[in-house]
């Protein structure tokens, strides 16, 4: 068994590992991945958070556990790293002060190498994200987002799915 306290154990040890070899070839036979993964860790920046301690019965619409996650990557395009750095942080210090917002975190590459951004947020419903988003500063500041990433994509999802925020 391998401990993964360290970057080096996942990216090094874990890849020399007959279980990992084997899940490869078994990935490559069934053709399951459309191009090779990119394993590389993200770290968290200093900009936003994770969690958000909520009495969800201060939201009388919401049904348990129908909480609406956004990730959102963007690779900026040359030199566009510290503007699309800028309008992350403003767009957090929004979301801190949004209690229907509950997490608003993102993280880099933790290479440091500046080729993309992830942005984790969780909302108490999709039906708040959408509020969140329709203010036309955070409309805004996703359209320049956008305009500086070279590529960007999102991925959505409610409920609970794997595993928890929080205790």
């Amino acid at each position: 068994m391998y401990s993964y306290d360290e970057v080096e154990a996942s990216t090094i040890t874990h890849r020399a590992s007959a279980e990992y070899k084997a899940f490869r070839v078994a990935v490559g036979e069934k053709r399951l991945l459309e191009q090779p993964s990119d394993l590389r860790f993200w770290r968290p920046t200093n900009i936003g958070f994770l969690t958000r301690k909520v009495h969800m019965n201060s939201f009388k619409n919401q049904s348990h556990g129908k909480n609406y996650i956004v990730i959102d990557e963007l690779t900026p395009a040359s030199g566009e790293y510290k503007h699309i750095f800028e309008l992350l942080s403003k767009i957090s210090l929004k979301a801190e002060k949004t209690q229907e917002v509950l997490s608003f975190w993102v993280l880099q590459r933790e290479d440091g190498d500046k080729t993309a951004f992830l942005v984790f947020t969780s909302y108490v419903e999709r039906d708040y994200w959408a509020l969140f988003n329709a203010q036309t500063e955070i409309q805004d500041h996703w359209a320049t987002l956008y305009d500086l990433s070279k590529d960007w994509s999102r991925t959505t999802w409610m409920g609970p799915g794997l595993g928890f925020l929080g205790r």
